[in-house]
């Protein structure tokens, strides 16, 4: 018998076939759990910037969205202490249960005002959190600004997030 240095790459590739098609079971449940937590997880995707129409934008993601209602538009700034506290929490998976599945079209509020309130998603405040109709244009269902502090999301977010989410 060859000792491991003596065989070919050829003798062994049985064995690494053998085991990328049994080793790698789809319906394991840690791994299949896993793949559902990190598709379920919300994610960030950047509208248009420099003035682009924001509504075609917006419409396209509805149109893509894994199911009705799991695209909100966020609209922030770099200088808005609960925006950061906002997007802190999301990136981190602190939101995850209760953004599950949803895409969040982020814009700047400085950079993108007048296209913004070109499809509707104008505020006095921010974070704004809006639903988009199916024409990518801002509807009544939004939540505007929120407290300061690390407890802002949590304490003040949160529960106007969830209840922004059940409305029909």
């Amino acid at each position: 018998m060859r000792s491991i240095s003596e065989r070919g790459c050829g003798d062994w590739a049985w064995l690494v076939s053998a085991f990328a098609f049994f080793g790698c079971d789809s319906a394991h449940p840690a791994a299949s759990d896993r793949h559902v937590a990190q598709a379920a997880a919300p994610v960030f995707v950047r509208g248009p910037t420099q003035g682009a129409p924001v509504a075609p934008f917006v419409a396209a993601e509805v149109k893509k969205a894994v199911r009705p209602g799991a695209v909100l538009v966020y609209v922030g700034a770099s200088w808005c202490e609960p925006c950061q506290h906002f997007h802190e929490a999301v990136t981190s998976g602190q939101l995850d249960t209760l953004l599950r599945g949803m895409r969040l079209i982020e814009f700047d509020s400085d950079a993108d005002r007048a296209s913004l309130s070109a499809a509707g998603y104008d505020s006095k405040l921010i974070p704004l959190l809006a639903v988009p109709k199916p024409d990518g244009t801002a509807s009544e269902r939004r939540i505007e600004g929120s407290i300061k502090g690390p407890d802002a999301v949590q304490l003040n977010m949160v529960p106007r997030i969830a209840a922004l989410l059940q409305q029909p």
